[in-house]
C-alpha cells in the first residue's frame, strides 16, 4: 500500500522512474525466483562442462562460493543447494506456476532427489 500511495500524483511517474533507475524491487516473489534461476543456470554451465549431460544435481549443502570471481557477485553466499531441496519438496517459487516449473525442467533442474540432493 505504501508503494501504491507514494506513486500516486502528478510526480507518481517520474518517482516510478527514478526508483526503477536504482533497481527498486517491486515483487519479492518474481526477483527470488530470478535470483534463484540464474544462479541455477550458472551452476547449470560449470556442470555441464564438468559432468555429461543429464539432471543436474546439486548438493544440499551447497552454496555459491563467496568472492569466487566466476560467480556473479549478487550470488555470492546464495543458499542454492536448500533451495533446490525447497522447490522440490514444497514447491518452492514454482507452486501453482507451471512456466516456471517448465523453466527449469528445460535447464535440467532434478525434480526427484534424496536428502543429498539439493
Amino acid at each position: 500500500r505504501i508503494r501504491n500511495d507514494f506513486l500516486k500524483g502528478p510526480k507518481g511517474a517520474t518517482r516510478r522512474s527514478q526508483l526503477d533507475g536504482l533497481g527498486f524491487v517491486w515483487d519479492m516473489g518474481e526477483y527470488s525466483f530470478d535470483k534463484f534461476l540464474a544462479a541455477l543456470q550458472h551452476f547449470a554451465t560449470f556442470f555441464r562442462r564438468t559432468y555429461e549431460e543429464g539432471p543436474l544435481k546439486v548438493p544440499s549443502t551447497f552454496e555459491v562460493p563467496i568472492e569466487d570471481q566466476s560467480w556473479p557477485r549478487e550470488l555470492w553466499g546464495y543458499p542454492l543447494g536448500s533451495k533446490c531441496s525447497a522447490v522440490r519438496q514444497k514447491g518452492l517459487y514454482v507452486k501453482g506456476r507451471p512456466d516456471r516449473q517448465e523453466q527449469l525442467s528445460a535447464i535440467g533442474f532434478c525434480w526427484e532427489g534424496n536428502a543429498s540432493l539439493g
